[in-house]
Formats: C-alpha cells, structure tokens, sequence
C-alpha cells in the first residue's frame, strides 16, 4: 500500500535547504516551491544545494579523469552551486520509495507535467531554469544570480544577505466555534482533500447535467403552440434550485482546499 507523504516527512528529507551556507532568499523560496508542490500532490526532492569547490572539481573529474558519466562542465569555482545560489532538484515516486528525473510523469494526474510544473514554481520565483541554456541544458538545476556573474563571484564580490530568518512552511490551524467552545481542527491532508474534491466535483457534474435537462425541457414546451406556462415556472425552478445547488457545491470544494492549504477556485 503505498504511504501517504506526510509535509514532516518530506520536511526531513529536504535538509540540504537548511544549508547555512545557502543564500538566505534561495533556501526560503526554495522551501516555499517544495511546500507548494506538496500541496497539489508533487513531491519535490532538493537533492543539491551548496557545493564547495573542492566537491565541484570531484564532480567535474567524473567522467573525464575518474570513471562516469559527465555530469557537468562547471569546474570548481565557476557553479553558482559553489557560492549557495543554485538548487538541483528531483521528484518523489507517490509512494516516497524512488527518486526519479522522469519529465513526463503525471504523478498527481491533473494533465500537466509534474517537472514543468515545479520549473514554473521556481520561475515564478525568480530563478533561472537549467532547462533554458542553448548547450548543455542541466534540466534539474535552477539558479538565483542576483545579476552577479561568476566573474564577479570568483572576484570575491557577493549579492547581498538579508537579515532574515529562514523559515520553513508550517501547516497551520483552522479555528472552528462548535457549541460555543472553540476547538482546533488540522488541515486536511491532500491526499484525503483530492477524495473529497473528486466527489463533489462528480456530484456538481450530475447537477449542471441536470440543469440542461430542464432547460431542454423548458425550450421544447416553450416551442409549443399551446404551451403550458405551469410547465415553463416549474423547469424554471427546477434550474434555478439545481443552479443554487451547484453553487454551494462550488463553495463546499473550496472549504476542502482551504483546509488543505491550497488556493480557492471558486472565490
């Protein structure tokens, strides 16, 4: 049976982000990324940050003067790895058993590719995506330069550090009033969330399948000669009841992803 992975679990295994030696601004948009993920059902593995010279001139030696594959034509010194401004980045199977650099998977089944979803995520946050280079396109690598170039790196010149804490996403509390006395309720993990959501979605489409009955019935009776205006009010408002229904629907599954951390739909 495969696990449900739990936001403390994957917390556990994206250590490298809590990296001192990682740009404050890079490590908590790069939490913030693995939490958004997480939340639509994509699990996101950091499984490099930092690198100090010395482990980049080992990489840079694989393939060339040591046995490999070339994984990288960056020596040391010349990797934004090597000065805390570039993540690489790989994606949890749903079970959390295999690491995988699958482009294509649709692990959380909503039609879009999982990686390019996570791509965006960073992009959105103003990193630079391996992806895009014109040669030797490093797909699971994504970089914040701050507008520095390595020049000015290796030169010894540095973006400047916030005076920040970095901070990990928690899921939060919701409140709720029950008989007068005020008890907390956790969110709703997602797995259990994307259940809900798939029932009222199928209930909402066996209404709007509804109102288009009445409204077919409504077309045909008005297209009569001696139509039947009992007949009109009462498909009338049949619809309208069926269209209320719908909306309260609409309302429910934004409840579920509220209390599971995701972004409204339906306002």
């Amino acid at each position: 049976m495969d696990m449900a992975i739990t936001w403390d679990w994957l917390k556990q295994k994206n250590f490298r982000l809590n990296d001192p030696n990682l740009h404050p601004v890079v490590a908590q948009r790069g939490w913030e990324v693995v939490f958004e993920a997480w939340q639509r059902g994509i699990y996101v593995l950091i499984t490099q940050g930092y690198r100090s010279i010395a482990e980049q001139n080992e990489l840079y030696a694989q393939g060339r003067t040591k046995p490999g594959k070339i994984v990288t034509n960056a020596k040391g010194g010349t990797s934004y790895h090597n000065y805390g401004l570039a993540l690489d980045f790989a994606l949890y199977t749903p079970d959390g058993k295999q690491v995988v650099w699958d482009m294509n998977t649709d692990f959380n089944k909503n039609h879009k590719k999982d990686w390019m979803e996570v791509v965006q995520m960073f992009k959105a946050r103003g990193f630079e995506w391996g992806g895009d280079w014109r040669s030797f396109k490093d797909y699971p690598h994504v970089q914040m330069t701050f507008g520095f170039s390595i020049a000015q790196l290796k030169a010894g010149k540095r973006p400047s550090r916030p005076a920040m804490v970095v901070q990990v996403p928690e899921l939060t509390k919701v409140v709720a009033s029950v008989t007068d006395k005020k008890e907390e309720e956790y969110m709703i993990p997602v797995s259990k969330a994307d259940k809900i959501i798939a029932l009222i979605q199928a209930e909402w489409k066996e209404k709007d399948e509804q109102i288009k009955q009445y409204q077919k019935m409504w077309q045909e009776e008005n297209a009569k000669p001696d139509k039947c205006q009992q007949k009109l009010d009462e498909y009338h408002r049949a619809a309208e009841a069926l269209r209320k229904d719908k909306k309260e629907l609409g309302e429910l599954a934004d409840e579920v992803r509220k209390a599971s951390g995701r972004r409204v739909v339906n306002g």
